[in-house]
Parts: structure tokens; C-alpha cells; sequence
């Protein structure tokens, strides 16, 4: 049993108990845990050595995916430095405003990224290459005795500023993260996962740091997300489980044949949430794959990416409404506030989602202000505000009900934008879409972007029609835009803000009267 307590000592277990297991996977490179852990052992020498790193630094890491990332921030936390994750796709100001604001002492990237940002970093780099040429052999380096309270990675989300806000998480929140998700997940050392989140988001935390601390392999992809690849990939290299934001599980699944042939390979859990997530392909999955397990979780950075979940193991044909986002992990505690702060007791009221517990952050970066306002006290316990919608059943099940900015008010009517969403989710061949407000001749009007799966031909009247059985006239939106084609965000969700722009600048205008 792996009873590490700090990052820094994520791995040292199974480097000894299994030494020769691969580790991490990859098309290019892979290492077993044994290599793994000296390799990062022997970087963190180096950066300790010849730059100086002391504990408590900063380390910036610009997120370019290759098997090196995961040497190199396994090293930082060895040398008891803070990791910071720097999306490869920034602009040079945001990236230069991270690190001014975390004032970093190091970056470390490919040398392609160094030499893109080239004109903000003024401090040392690390590149790729000098690490992939590190020797694998036991070094004298003596992990730096790492607090388990202190920081140990800094995120950066959007914030309201309009610049971003950088989430502190701290040693032990993750480590309790990641034992508290692994009751749901049942890691061991015989399983093997598919990265597929990007390491400058949670994700890519969850579905690589989440499964070594359990002695899993980790296949590292970087390949574009095409179905016959994923099968291809899950089939060839016994994975046994797949982590994806629900965006990510739609354009990986194919058509119900497709995921039939999963039957044929060692896959058993499949997790997905961070998104809305259509009950129709939840069923796909279930019907084509027998014994295949599926949560559905809810959980936002500030909490350590997930901290609630919902376990779906039969398809559920009937269901009109999503499935729940379920109850809190281990020593998460969930409740609902009023708009005026007060606690909700009663089942089926909506109120504002408060998460607390041991996965909280411990704030945001040089982020005071930001910080009082993103936590509220109920009984001396501490609760992250999410702004995010929710309602719980009789059996203590939450349902995720959108965001607080979610209703409208057009000819005096209040909409929930979310009732829409879901009444379009309830039609067959739609994968995705978003029900949103634009300005048309003056006026407020409702518009839908749907994403069809491929080849499927639908127009906007048909739609308004199978629509007006669900939802009264005053709902169904007066403009479709429906396709195939998704814009992503650089953590491979559907990028919602960029689709409203480009569906509002772009509309084809149908009639669904």
C-alpha cells in the first residue's frame, strides 16, 4: 500500500514493489516506475544544484504533452518546489502575467514553447530533450522534506478580473483527493488509464498523478481524438479505464457499433462529467458494453477537479432528465444556499452549490480579496462558493441545475436557459448543445447551437417541432445552428464562450414557426 503523504513521494512505493511495471506509456517513450523515479530524482538534483531551486519556488511548466512533463513534475515536487502548469496555447501576455505574479525561477518546456515565449522568460529553462537524456540510475538525491500543508501546484482559471486567478492546491487536499476518487475508481496495479486531459488543467492532475499514486500505468496521448484510434489504442494496450470530460467522451465514442467492440477489450470503469453529459450516450455505452461501470462527477479546480459523483451501471431508456452529478466523496461536504446565504434543507429547491472539506484550495495566488469572496462559513465549517446551480433529491442525490447567470427574462417571461438545453439534450442524434440570448432587429431572442453526430441531416423547423412537446411557445428558441464541427478550449472542452461569439456572428437564421 502506497502511504506516501507529499507529491514528492507519489511513485518511491511502487519503484520498489514493481519496480519493472511501465509507469508511463507513450508512442514515442515510456518508462517503468523504477525509471521514472530516479530519472525525476536526477532532475531534481540538477534543478536543486545548478539553478538553485529552493522550497517553496515557483517552477513554471509551459504544458507541451510528451513523457518528459511527467519526469519533470514529479521533480519539482521532489526538489520541494511549487508546480505551475502554463497552457502552451497562451498569449504571450497571459503567460508573462503568470509568471510575474508567481514570480517562477524556473520554466521548463519543449524547446519549441521556450523559444516561443522566448522574449518574457528571464530566468533559467529546462528543456525537454536535456531531460529525456538524463540516465535512469540511482542517484545520492534526498527528497526535500516536503510539509504536506504547503502548496503544491498552482492552476490558473479565467477570472472575473480578466486576468487569471491561480488555484492553490496543497499536498495533502490532492493526496485526499485522489484516495477519496480512487473508492469510485479502484486503481491498483493492475489497471492502466489513458491520459487525455492537458496538464495545465485538473484533468490532466486526475488522470495521471490519480492513478500512479495506485501503482496504475498511464498511457500519455497526444494524438488527435478520433474514434477507431481510441479503440485501437484501449484494445492494443489493455487499458482498463478511461477519464474524459463529457465533451472529450462524445467525440471518442463513435456509433453504437463502434463502442460494441469495446466488449473486446480489458475496459471496465469509464469516468466523465466536468460538462453537461447526454443521457443518450451514457445509455450507448451501457447497452454496447456489458459490466462497463460509468460515474458521472461534478467538481470544479477549487476543489480539486472532482468531489462529487453519481455511479451508472444499467441504461435507463425512460430517463427525460440528466443524471444526477449523485453525493460528496470521502470527507466532502455538500449543502445549497439561498439567495439570501441561508442554508437549504427542503429536496427539490434550487440554490447555489457549496462544496466543503479536505479537498478545498487553500486560496487563490497573491489573491487576497478574491479569496475572502470565493468561501462563506456555515457551523465553523469552510465552504467553497461554486456559483454553480443545484437542486438534491429525497435520496440525497444532487442534480446539477447550471449556473447563476443561467435565467432570462424576455417579454417579461423568466427562462432558464438550462430547461432548454435539456429538452434539446432529450432528442435523439444530439450530442451537444447551448441555448443562449442574442440581440435580433432589437430585440431578445433565444438561439440554439446543436452538434449532430456525423452525417445526420436536421433542420430548425423540425427541431422547433419535436420542442413545442416539451416546452411552451414562449421556450423554443427562433434561431438554430446546427453541425457537426466543435470549437475546443485547449483542455479539449467544448469552448463554450468562443461558439456563442461565432453562432452569434454566423447564425442561419431557420424559421420554426
Amino acid at each position: 500500500m502506497n502511504t506516501a503523504k507529499t507529491l514528492a513521494h507519489i511513485i518511491e512505493h511502487w519503484s520498489i514493489e514493481t519496480p519493472n511495471q511501465l509507469a508511463i506509456l507513450n508512442h514515442k517513450t515510456s518508462y517503468t516506475f523504477n525509471e521514472l523515479e530516479h530519472k525525476s530524482n536526477n532532475l531534481a538534483q540538477q534543478m536543486v544544484a545548478h539553478h538553485n531551486i529552493k522550497y517553496g519556488d515557483r517552477v513554471l511548466v509551459i504544458t507541451d504533452k510528451a513523457s518528459e512533463i511527467i519526469v519533470a513534475i514529479i521533480a519539482i515536487w521532489k526538489a520541494g518546489a511549487i508546480y505551475v502548469p502554463v497552457d502552451k496555447e497562451n498569449g504571450v501576455k497571459r503567460t508573462e502575467f503568470i509568471l510575474k505574479n508567481t514570480d517562477a525561477c524556473l520554466v521548463i518546456s519543449s524547446q519549441k514553447y521556450l523559444d516561443r515565449f522566448s522574449e518574457v522568460i528571464h530566468v533559467p529553462t529546462i528543456n525537454y530533450q536535456s531531460i529525456a537524456a538524463l540516465h535512469d540510475k540511482e542517484s545520492s538525491f534526498k527528497t526535500t522534506n516536503n510539509d504536506e500543508t504547503n502548496a503544491g501546484v498552482i492552476i490558473h482559471t479565467s477570472g472575473s478580473t480578466g486576468m487569471p486567478k491561480g488555484v492553490i492546491l496543497s499536498h495533502k487536499s490532492m493526496i485526499q483527493y485522489f484516495k477519496a476518487h480512487n473508492n469510485l475508481l479502484q486503481f491498483d496495479q493492475h489497471s492502466r488509464n489513458i491520459n487525455f486531459g492537458p496538464y495545465h488543467f485538473d484533468v490532466g492532475i486526475q488522470d495521471t498523478f490519480l492513478p500512479l499514486l495506485f501503482g496504475t500505468g498511464v498511457y500519455v496521448y497526444t494524438k488527435l481524438l478520433i474514434p477507431r484510434l481510441i479503440l485501437d489504442l484501449v484494445k492494443n494496450n489493455d487499458i482498463t479505464h478511461l477519464i474524459c470530460v463529457s465533451s472529450v467522451l462524445a467525440l471518442i465514442s463513435g456509433d453504437a457499433e463502434m463502442i460494441s467492440k469495446y466488449r473486446d477489450t480489458k475496459l471496465k470503469i469509464l469516468m466523465t462529467g466536468g460538462e453537461v453529459c447526454d443521457v443518450k450516450l451514457i445509455n450507448r455505452w451501457l447497452d454496447s458494453v456489458p459490466g462497463l461501470i460509468i460515474h458521472n462527477g461534478y467538481g470544479p479546480t477549487e476543489c480539486n477537479s472532482l468531489c462529487m459523483a453519481h455511479t451508472i451501471t444499467e441504461a435507463d431508456h425512460e430517463r427525460t432528465k440528466l443524471y444526477p452529478i449523485g453525493k460528496g466523496f470521502e470527507d466532502v461536504k455538500v449543502m445549497l444556499m439561498d439567495d439570501k446565504n441561508q442554508p437549504i434543507h427542503t429536496p427539490n429547491t434550487v440554490g447555489t452549490l457549496l462544496i466543503g472539506g479536505d479537498q478545498l484550495m487553500d486560496g487563490y495566488w497573491n489573491a487576497p480579496d478574491q479569496t475572502a469572496k470565493a468561501f462563506i462559513h456555515f457551523d465553523d465549517e469552510k465552504y467553497y462558493i461554486t456559483g454553480d446551480l443545484a437542486k438534491f433529491d429525497a435520496d440525497g442525490n444532487y442534480y446539477f441545475e447550471g449556473r447563476n447567470d443561467s435565467e432570462v427574462k424576455i417579454l417579461g417571461k423568466r427562462i432558464n436557459l438550462n430547461e432548454i438545453r435539456d429538452a434539446l439534450l432529450s432528442i435523439e442524434n444530439i450530442d451537444y448543445c447551448i441555448a443562449d440570448v442574442l440581440e435580433f432587429k432589437g430585440k431578445k431572442q433565444i438561439y440554439a447551437y446543436v452538434l449532430v453526430q456525423n452525417e445526420i441531416i436536421m433542420e430548425g423547423k423540425w427541431l422547433a417541432d419535436q420542442l413545442r412537446t416539451i416546452l411552451p411557445e414562449y421556450m423554443i428558441p427562433k434561431h438554430f445552428y446546427i453541425t457537426d464541427k466543435v470549437i475546443k478550449t485547449s483542455s479539449n472542452k467544448i469552448n463554450e464562450k468562443k461558439t456563442k461569439e461565432f453562432v452569434k456572428a454566423n447564425l442561419v437564421t431557420e424559421k420554426t414557426a
